[in-house]
C-alpha cells in the first residue's frame, strides 16, 4: 500500500476544498444547489483539515518531545 506524508495530505485536502468551491459555484448559480448547502459542505472539508492539522502537530510535538526530548515548531 501507498504511503502519504501528512503534507501530501494536506495538501489533497486543499485542492478538494478548492475543487468542491468550484464545482459547487456552478451549481448554485444553475440553482442545482442551495448556497447553504455550499457553505456547509465546505465548511465541513475545513473542519476535516484544521482537525487533521491539528492532530499531526500534536503528534509531532509528541515524538519530539519523547524521541529526542525536544519540541518540534
Amino acid at each position: 500500500m501507498t504511503q502519504f506524508t501528512d503534507e501530501e495530505k494536506l495538501a489533497e485536502l486543499e485542492k478538494e476544498i478548492a475543487f468542491r468551491w468550484a464545482v459547487f459555484s456552478r451549481q448554485v448559480k444553475a440553482g442545482r444547489m442551495k448556497q447553504a448547502d455550499m457553505d456547509r459542505r465546505i465548511a465541513l472539508m475545513q473542519a476535516i483539515r484544521d482537525e487533521y492539522r491539528r492532530v499531526t502537530r500534536r503528534a509531532r510535538r509528541v515524538v519530539e518531545r519523547v524521541f529526542y526530548g525536544r519540541t518540534a515548531p
